[in-house]
């Protein structure tokens, strides 16, 4: 990898243009491009998803949006010139056609288990949630607004001349003044949601 940023560092001119974007995640991104047969566009998507990726091209902190543009590679080719991206893409490939011959020479399964060198921590209490409170009385609530869309359609395409009766204002009124309170206890939410129901 080492040699890699030596030739990308070389081709990048310091005073001219735009800053570029980091050795580790240009040769990061194309290892990973080459490594798992992806097309510019598809590469984008597993490095923002997957924390591993994330770590090989450098960024240490998962963000909700791309690192870099399906663009980049193309930038990259132009800045650096096609003959150094050419050896990148080259250099990459050798070294993954190498570490397969020399595990077919040693009769080495595919996936060796290698010795642990820590403990990695991936935390999901970060994930943003949308769970909403009271949760079953919101559903219910939801659900009798569904039905009553569904009464509704269904009463445009009958004969009958009156709709039947749904109470639909009070059943709101009912949701809300429970929805709204700090502390329903269980009995009045017990109530409520027989109320809905």
């Amino acid at each position: 990898m080492d040699e890699l940023a030596v030739g990308y560092y070389k081709s990048m001119d310091a005073t001219r243009g735009r800053p570029g974007k980091g050795a580790r995640l240009v040769i990061g991104a194309v290892i990973i491009k080459h490594k798992l047969n992806l097309s510019d566009e598809e590469t984008v998507l597993p490095i923002q998803e997957n924390p591993y990726l994330r770590w090989f091209v450098g960024l240490s902190s998962y963000k909700d949006e791309a690192p870099f543009t399906p663009s980049l590679f193309v930038t990259i080719r132009r800045r650096v010139g096609t003959a150094v991206f050419a050896s990148f893409e080259q250099t990459i490939l050798a070294s993954i056609e190498e570490k397969k011959a020399s595990r077919q020479s040693t009769n080495q399964p595919e996936e060796e288990k290698a010795e642990n060198q820590g403990q990695m921590v991936v935390d999901a209490t970060v994930a943003e949630l949308a769970i909403r409170y009271p949760t079953d009385l919101s559903l219910l609530d939801e659900a009798r607004e569904v039905s009553e869309a569904i009464i509704d359609e269904l009463f445009k395409l009958s004969t009958r001349r009156k709709k039947p009766r749904t109470y639909r204002q009070q059943a709101r009124k009912d949701y809300l003044a429970v929805a709204k309170k700090r502390k329903a206890g269980i009995k009045l939410r017990r109530k409520s949601t027989k109320q809905q129901l």
